[in-house]
């Protein structure tokens, strides 16, 4: 091992990503707004999506996010390593992971940890552009640089052909939220997209998440370890936590 592998950094999405969008909705494309700076929209600019602005700094629902990144954030001023955050930059972001001793990193989203449309076509085409545009930057990195797949969970069978792509082109896991729109993960609706990312060895998450499927239950399991370091303690701690569902019984409550 020649250094430390940091499982969950992130990548704040430039307007790049977009240069991969499906042709037909192009004209939907996510593009960079901003408000006056004389209202409480002046420290940020904003991705206007479907008619909507990601983050929303205020109102019911706010949140914040690192991205887009061509404004000050949360009125800390400009960051000298923007590109190299964006995966633009890639000789300056590899320049940082050496200075901190990390040989590699697995990159996450920011913009899709927010729930973005219910257009089932335009997710499936905001999430080809972005697995695309990871694709093609993480392999310039030199096997440093892993990313996890977005699949747009909307439409199970893009997803399954969005896993398929990402296996062929160095992704290390899939990204899920906790909720998808109104269901939990334990919905087997998702069922399928659990057992293709089984099939293709892709874990769901940085946990190494394992998910086993018998004629009539599915078990999910997963299994890592945290270090604990403090002054007169220091202990690894293991967990392997499983979770069995019987099939018949979760098609019957439907």
């Amino acid at each position: 091992m020649r250094g430390i592998v940091d499982a969950d950094t992130h990548i704040f999405e430039p307007p790049q990503v977009w240069d991969h969008f499906d042709k037909e909705l192009y004209l939907r494309r996510p593009v960079i707004v901003e408000g006056p700076t004389d209202t409480i929209y002046r420290k940020t600019r904003f991705w206007l999506i479907d008619g909507n602005i990601f983050p929303k700094p205020a109102g019911k629902g706010s949140f914040l996010l690192g991205t887009p990144t061509e404004a000050e954030i949360a009125g800390l001023g400009p960051m000298p390593d923007v590109r190299a955050r964006e995966l633009l930059d890639l000789e300056g972001r590899l320049h940082a992971m050496d200075q901190m001793g990390v040989y590699a990193q697995v990159v996450y989203p920011t913009l899709f940890l927010a729930y973005i449309t219910d257009d089932v076509k335009l997710e499936v085409a905001l999430c080809r552009a972005y697995n695309r545009f990871m694709a093609a930057q993480c392999a310039r990195a030199n096997g440093r640089l892993r990313w996890v797949v977005v699949p747009p969970l909307r439409e199970i069978d893009s997803s399954v052909e969005e896993l398929n792509f990402a296996k062929g082109h160095g992704a290390a896991g899939v990204f899920f939220r906790g909720v998808e729109g109104d269901r939990t993960l334990d919905d087997d609706y998702f069922f399928p997209v659990y057992e293709e990312a089984q099939r293709l060895d892709l874990p769901l998450k940085p946990k190494d998440i394992r998910v086993r499927r018998s004629r009539d239950r599915l078990t999910i399991s997963a299994a890592w370890s945290s270090e604990v370091n403090l002054p007169g303690y220091r202990r690894t701690l293991r967990f392997h936590p499983q979770v069995e569902q019987r099939l018949e019984e979760r098609r019957g409550t439907r």
